[in-house]
């Protein structure tokens, strides 16, 4: 583990991926990294932007090597559910 605060990325940015990094951005001994989308939509949007928060300056990507360059502590995998309709 890194000497300071734990270093997450976050995998998907649905409804329990926002809630999540909400979660995230707001507590003080985790910082974001990364976040892996599959939308080319949000590509290159700001984490913070994307969950109604702040910037973090952390921009989400589909570009695995991009969010596993800065060697995540942690991965929180958020995928979106099962459609019921």
């Amino acid at each position: 583990m890194s000497d300071g605060n734990l270093r997450v990325v976050q995998w998907a940015m649905g409804t329990a991926g926002k809630t999540a990094m909400r979660a995230v951005v707001r507590h003080p001994d985790i910082e974001p990294i990364g976040v892996r989308i599959y939308s080319q939509t949000n590509e290159g949007m700001d984490t913070g932007e994307i969950c109604g928060l702040p910037a973090t300056d952390v921009k989400v990507t589909r570009d695995l090597a991009e969010i596993s360059a800065p060697k995540p502590e942690c991965l929180i995998d958020a995928p979106g559910g099962p459609d019921y309709a």
